[in-house]
């Protein structure tokens, strides 16, 4: 019978996941602070932690360490976050999980703890920030968590400026390559004519204006993290100079026959679809598998509202500032295209109307600060649409799931058509992420 040591200090959150835990055939104890667990795992073999992390006296944080060299660790927590989850799992815990637990969950999490166990070390926690209580957000923060203790290629999607370079330098800081550089390289910013010379380096006399011997952004990054990001606008040309060093990481400068090895890890992100890109021929189907081993997509912010207030009281800190609630509410409701960039940009901006009182609706910029005037009535025919059918059916069992999947399977395909089929395009025209808006197309039918 699997042992499992519960460290709770809420007594009934203890008895609710003993009785939980022994229904389903673990021998559970229960301890309730963290000193009372550390002497228990010393004295006997238990097969699962279940770990609180705010405790009295010593935290769950603190204790996690020594814990999880005697059993692996899941923790517990009423403050989910995308920060707690990608800390405790960067710092070698199995799992996260928010409380209320649900039972479905912590069945499956407890079954996979107690398979055969894994030998990855983990790395040190780092400073890195990622602002968000979303359960979007936090399955983000685990996959970092989880990402930061192997090496292997990440692709980051999202729309501009969902924090993209911030989910890498994330993930570089709690990895084990932490203490080397993170070298990002704009790559949209790059003409085909220098992406060579910037990525792989140069030497003197290489081209007009090569003075003198110059190292590349990938030798710069030895040992640490390349990012490479908007990799979807880099030529064809480039891609296969690209492609040959991420087959044998081996680097030879412009002018030189010399050839260097250099151990990094890769990190690329895009707002395109590569998927399109390489179906239209525009990106390299074996460079697009070599970047995509492990896949992240940022949430656009308009999906993920309810993070909003956490990461303006965030960018206010930095600030040094306050906000009206009636000022917070236009920014929770706005509808964010430039996300979390625009974000910071419009609190910035408000600040310094502000000059150290509070914000207020009025010192928003002007596209927040008032809300959009009410256009004329361009939705008459469909609600007319919408009565009629409700008119017909009137108390009929699921008329109400009938009119939802109706309006929405003629959204979709009418952003569809709108768009000549791009499903990137289709999906911001009704403020969905594209695999959201997939897996409408899929539900209602519809072929790309």
């Amino acid at each position: 019978m699997s042992k499992v040591l519960v460290i709770d200090d809420d007594a009934g959150v203890s008895f609710a996941l003993e009785r939980f835990l022994k229904q389903e055939g673990y021998e559970t104890v229960v301890a309730p602070d963290a000193e009372r667990g550390l002497a228990l795992v010393k004295d006997k073999a238990f097969d699962l932690i279940l770990l609180d992390l705010r405790l009295p006296g010593m935290s769950g944080q603190q204790a996690l360490p020594e814990l999880k060299k005697h059993a692996p660790v899941v923790v517990l927590t009423a403050h989910g976050s995308a920060e707690t989850a990608m800390d405790a799992l960067a710092a070698g815990a199995l799992d996260h999980l928010t409380k209320p637990v649900e039972l479905a969950e912590l069945r499956r999490v407890v079954s996979r703890a107690l398979a055969p166990p894994s030998n990855v070390i983990a790395p040190p926690p780092s400073e890195a920030t990622l602002v968000g209580r979303s359960r979007a957000m936090q399955e983000i923060g685990k996959r970092i968590g989880i990402l930061a203790r192997s090496d292997a290629s990440v692709l980051l999607l999202g729309e501009s400026g969902t924090g993209k370079e911030h989910v890498a330098r994330a993930i570089h800081e709690r990895s084990a390559r932490a203490k080397a550089p993170f070298v990002p390289v704009a790559c949209a910013a790059l003409p085909d004519t220098l992406l060579e010379a910037e990525l792989f380096g140069s030497t003197k006399g290489a081209f007009t204006g090569a003075v003198k011997d110059r190292p590349g952004k990938i030798e710069a990054a030895k040992g640490g993290t390349l990012f490479l990001d908007e990799i979807g606008e880099v030529s064809l040309a480039g891609q296969v100079k690209l492609l040959r060093f991420l087959e044998d990481r081996i680097v030879e400068r412009l002018g030189e026959d010399a050839r260097r090895s250099v151990d990094l890890r890769v990190i690329a992100a895009t707002n395109a679809d590569l998927e399109t890109r390489v179906r239209e021929g525009r990106f390299r189907e074996d460079l697009y598998y070599r970047l995509n081993v492990v896949t992240i997509e940022l949430p656009p912010l308009r999906e993920r509202r309810e993070d909003i207030p956490l990461l303006v009281e965030h960018l206010l800190a930095r600030e040094k500032a306050a906000i009206l609630p009636e000022a917070l509410e236009r920014l929770v409701a706005a509808s964010w295209p430039g996300n979390v960039r625009e974000l910071r940009n419009a609190i910035e901006h408000a600040a310094a109307l502000a000059r150290g009182g509070p914000i207020g609706p009025e010192h928003l910029p002007e596209t927040i600060a008032r809300p959009a005037p009410a256009g004329p009535h361009a939705y008459d025919a469909l609600f007319a649409a919408v009565a009629k059918l409700v008119a017909a059916q009137a108390g009929e069992a699921g008329l109400h799931e009938t009119l939802v999947r109706m309006l929405e399977r003629a959204a979709v395909q009418k952003a569809l058509e709108l768009t000549a089929g791009n499903q990137v395009a289709a999906a911001k025209l009704l403020d969905m992420n594209r695999s959201t808006f997939r897996k409408r197309m899929e539900e209602h039918g519809l072929k790309p």
